[in-house]
C-alpha cells in the first residue's frame, strides 16, 4: 500500500479507499445491468413461452405419430 487508509477484508487482504470505491461502483453497475436485464426480458417472456408451447406441440404430435406408426407396422 502507498500509506493510504485501508480496510482489512475477512480474507486478510487489505483494500484501499480507491479499491473500495471501484468495488462499490462495479456493484452499482451490476445492479443496474440486472435491473435493465429484467426489463428487457419482460417482452421476451411471452415469445419464449410461445416457442416452448410450439415445441411441446411438435414433440407430442411427433410422439403420437411414431406410436401410431409402430402400431401400424407391428399389428398384422
Amino acid at each position: 500500500m502507498n500509506g493510504s487508509h485501508s480496510v482489512i477484508l475477512s480474507t486478510g487482504a487489505a483494500v484501499s479507499g480507491y479499491e473500495l470505491f471501484y468495488l462499490a461502483v462495479a456493484g452499482l453497475c451490476l445492479l443496474t445491468a440486472l435491473h435493465y436485464l429484467r426489463r428487457m426480458a419482460v417482452p421476451v417472456g411471452p415469445l419464449v413461452r410461445a416457442v416452448a408451447a410450439a415445441a411441446m406441440v411438435a414433440l407430442t404430435i411427433g410422439g403420437a405419430l411414431v406410436l401410431l406408426l409402430a402400431i401400424a407396422i407391428g399389428g398384422n
